[in-house]
């Protein structure tokens, strides 16, 4: 109920802006995972770990301090959904680079 009736009192946002800062927000995001999957030694596995785990961390913990736009119960589900959602995010975006780094491995002259 919390979390119903903070969203319906929030002004509505600008298709256009939000695509752009999920763009923007998906590019520097991605470079963080390319350093980290270039800078760890370990198995695809523990690199893409590492990756969202660290992903999930950086974005979630800033929602534990109090902040007078968002109330604890929206925060906590908030919380929730980005720690998820970034890690899953991190962990294919190493795949994904780690992979694709494998294969100019495999097909280099």
């Amino acid at each position: 109920p919390a979390v119903r009736s903070f969203y319906a009192n929030v002004g509505q946002i600008s298709i256009g802006s939000l695509a752009l800062l999920q763009v923007g927000r998906g590019l520097m995001w991605t470079g963080l995972v390319f350093l980290i999957v270039r800078a760890l030694q370990g198995s695809t596995l523990q690199k893409a770990l590492l990756s969202g785990v660290t992903l999930a961390l950086l974005m979630s913990l800033q929602l534990l301090y109090p902040n007078g736009v968002m109330p604890w119960p929206v925060r906590s589900m908030h919380i929730i959904e980005i720690g998820v959602s970034n890690m899953i995010f991190g962990m294919l975006a190493a795949f994904i680079l780690l992979s694709g780094a494998r294969m100019r491995i495999l097909t280099a002259p």
